[in-house]
């Protein structure tokens, strides 16, 4: 990286569908942060190969140079979850800010596959693409990551989070619940604000994007097998994080 080279100050990186796209257009209001140009979210710059070979210059293309006073920052999701990540973010700013909105997992993955139905990429029944990503892991191992098919896979925060800890230190990680963002959403704000060293403004519209009502409630049998396949994982995110996730083995509790 070339001394002088303005840099992406900080990301949102996960995880998806936990309010990140409301984030992104708090974040937009921000009179001292400089998001990508066009309202364009989900650069995918790091985790897709094609993009990421085609160079920095790709990348800043999507920021104005005269806002380099700026912080500049973007919002992708699979950043938190997409292996390949945490490495190229630390060679391309070891000094990234890197901010992480956590939800229920098993109301994250519910909302991930009504998401995917909406954009047609999902044709199975809920039960049945929990099913199918449960045949691609044992046939693939456990190493396999796939873009849609990852409604459990996404939801183990701890081994993501560790991840990214390997390679930038805990002060440069921000890490949010998504149930605090929709119900006191300045309050979050105050918070993201401290943690990029910006004023904060009271300037929030509330705004919730993404919300769409499901069609049907989750499968009762699905849900039990989540809720008791993500038991160990949130205990260890409360050791992890000195987070009380115990709401979250409540059915049908996002906090």
């Amino acid at each position: 990286m070339r001394q002088g080279v303005k840099k992406v100050d900080f990301v949102v990186a996960g995880a998806q569908k936990s309010g990140t796209t409301s984030l992104d257009l708090y974040l937009r209001d921000h009179p001292s942060i400089h998001m990508p140009n066009s309202g364009r979210k989900e650069l995918h710059f790091f985790d897709i190969d094609e993009n990421y070979k085609k160079g920095l210059g790709h990348y800043h293309n999507n920021f104005d140079t005269d806002k380099k006073h700026l912080l500049w920052g973007e919002v992708t999701p699979i950043y938190m979850y997409w292996s390949s990540v945490a490495a190229r973010l630390k060679i391309y700013n070891p000094d990234m800010k890197i901010i992480l909105i956590l939800r229920n997992p098993v109301e994250r993955a519910y909302s991930h596959w009504n998401m995917e139905v909406r954009k047609g990429l999902e044709i199975l029944s809920f039960e049945a693409a929990i099913d199918n990503e449960v045949q691609c892991k044992s046939r693939n191992g456990d190493n396999y990551q796939h873009r849609v098919i990852s409604y459990i896979d996404r939801g183990y925060y701890t081994f993501q989070i560790k991840r990214l800890l390997k390679y930038f230190p805990s002060d440069q990680l921000l890490i949010l619940n998504y149930s605090d963002l929709r119900s006191c959403p300045r309050q979050v704000m105050q918070r993201i604000s401290s943690f990029l060293k910006v004023p904060y403004i009271d300037f929030i519209k509330v705004q919730k994007a993404n919300i769409g009502s499901y069609k049907c409630p989750m499968n009762e049998t699905v849900k039990q097998f989540l809720y008791k396949k993500y038991e160990q994982e949130i205990l260890e995110l409360e050791l992890l994080l000195g987070w009380d996730c115990q709401g979250w083995l409540k059915q049908g509790n996002d906090r």
